[in-house]
């Protein structure tokens, strides 16, 4: 992989010297706390996240459209995580992640006041932007803090923590909001300052993985500074033809996804009829002990043949779950898709961070490799799960769009394939 070109720099890449040295017999404990602050950062958050749509739904009268806004906004706003890269390379990841609390935490508190479904969207809109921050930093910190052999496991080992915690966490939004259906108003800004101790323990974290001091402070603002970012990530393509191709994969993929993502709150709520419990218990809790089952797999095996072949697998694999959601008639049915679903997304989503941190040529590139990465989930977010909505007002059915969905997973799994073969063919 292109990554490994960092280990002989002395003592700066991941696997070099010095930051071996500077982990040693702490590199457990760091694991530890790396778990638990990405943990408070990630699972109480995505948890309010994930109820609000139904939220809104239920409790504030939205309408398939206004559902749609409210599903779509945090995926659509990760066209902003290259613009937070740039400022992640200007600024210490102390002060970083406390910008990003403040877009995050800040609206997470005003939540308890919220009076109209105006009011929601503009709070959430803000909130979706800062939720795009955590991408850069978290990509900076994987590739900053353990040896990219190590990287994929290690990455599994976060992703089940922060899934466990996402599945408990789900389940108390969904049964305080069947009790009290104000709830929100309380569990929000809760986890708005559970968000702000998580960042603390990554923020003390991110001085263990190398030196990366703050470049650039005091330029000036300029419109030049703003697109910067966007050019550089054009560049970048451009001039890496297998990130490339494997951004188109992942676009293809991200289809399917945003299909299904989109119809989702639609689907439980009114064909479904679920309650705020049974939403959160057969979608989210199942997906999430799901994936935590197969992250360990998963995360081995990309560590032994990498994340092209390994993503490729897992979309394949995806292609069960929209059939599943046509199928589904009740709870049952439904934790069913969730849970193959989840066994399936464990593969993209090791794939996911662990590929583009592992193709960017060096450390000081990872965070950028990952901030691309996450913004075009912004462009696939603002394009396709409109699509999905639209394809079902139109049909009147679901199965025009989560057909759709499936065939887009198995095209994405082709895509993955012949990328393969490229870079292992002779000469490549």
């Amino acid at each position: 992989m292109a990554g490994g070109a960092s280990e002989t720099e002395p003592g700066g890449g991941e696997g070099g010297p010095g930051v071996r040295a500077g982990l040693g017999h702490r590199r457990w404990w760091v694991l530890g706390a790396h778990v638990a602050g990405s943990s408070l950062v990630q699972a109480p958050l995505m948890a309010s996240v994930f109820m609000l749509p139904v939220v809104a739904r239920k409790h504030f009268g939205a309408g398939d459209w206004e559902t749609l806004a409210i599903t779509a906004l945090p995926n659509a706003m990760f066209v902003t995580s290259i613009f937070w890269n740039g400022l992640l390379e200007r600024w210490r990841t102390g002060p970083f992640l406390l910008v990003y609390w403040v877009c995050v935490g800040g609206p997470m508190l005003a939540t308890s006041g919220v009076t109209s479904l105006w009011a929601v969207l503009a709070l959430h809109a803000v909130l979706s932007v800062g939720v795009s921050g955590y991408i850069p930093v978290s990509g900076d910190l994987l590739r900053r803090l353990y040896p990219e052999k190590a990287r994929g496991r290690v990455y599994a080992v976060l992703l089940g923590a922060n899934m466990v915690a996402l599945a408990a966490a789900t389940r108390a939004v969904g049964a305080w909001l069947d009790r009290d259906p104000e709830a929100f108003r309380v569990y929000m800004p809760l986890a708005g300052v559970m968000a702000l101790a998580g960042c603390g323990v990554l923020g003390a974290l991110s001085g263990l993985g190398g030196g990366r001091g703050p470049r650039g402070r005091s330029e000036r603002v300029s419109w030049r500074g703003v697109v910067s970012p966007v050019l550089h990530m054009r560049e970048v393509l451009r001039g890496d033809p297998v990130f490339a191709r494997y951004e188109g994969a992942f676009m293809t993929y991200g289809v399917g996804w945003m299909i299904c993502a989109a119809l989702l709150p639609i689907l439980a709520t009114d064909r479904l009829g679920l309650t705020y419990d049974q939403t959160g218990s057969s979608t989210q809790v199942a997906y999430a002990w799901a994936i935590v089952a197969a992250l360990a797999p998963f995360g081995l095996l990309i560590d032994r043949i990498g994340p092209i072949r390994t993503s490729g697998l897992a979309f394949l694999g995806l292609s069960a779950y929209p059939i599943g959601l046509m199928l589904a008639d009740g709870p049952l049915g439904l934790t069913a898709a969730s849970v193959a679903y989840g066994i399936a997304h464990a593969g993209v989503s090791v794939g996911w961070m662990v590929g583009p941190v592992s193709l960017a040529p060096t450390r000081e590139k990872a965070g950028q490799y990952a901030a691309i990465h996450a913004t075009l989930v912004g462009v696939r977010g603002a394009l396709f799960q409109f699509l999905g909505v639209w394809l079902y007002q139109l049909t009147g059915t679901f199965a025009w769009p989560l057909g759709l969905a499936a065939v887009s997973f198995v095209w994405a799994w082709r895509q993955m394939g012949a990328l393969d073969r490229r870079v292992r063919s002779p000469g490549s």
